[in-house]
């Protein structure tokens, strides 16, 4: 719900700031992680113009050196029907 209000309440921003803001604090965290738990930090409501963008943010991430893949879960939304989502973790 505290996003539901951080969303409501904030000026303006595109999806793709709050993402990049996510992104960066998984990285920070040093944890591995999904694509789940990119979308859980991002407010709720807030969605990119197509859904391809958020495999497309990892992809670039991991183009760009920041994030390496290093396995596979199963996916928790219930939307993704429990098919596989690569597993990230910040790059060595």
């Amino acid at each position: 719900m505290d996003n539901v209000l951080a969303a409501a309440t904030s000026p303006v921003r595109p999806w793709k700031d709050y993402a990049e803001e996510a992104l960066n604090a998984l990285i920070a965290d040093g944890d591995t992680f999904t694509i789940d738990d990119l979308r859980d930090r991002v407010p709720e409501g807030i969605e990119p113009h197509h859904c391809n963008a958020w495999g497309a943010l990892l992809s670039n991430a991991a183009r760009d050196g920041l994030i390496q893949r290093v396995g596979f879960a199963q996916a928790r939304r219930k939307q993704a029907h429990a098919r596989e989502v690569k597993t990230w973790a910040p790059a060595t």
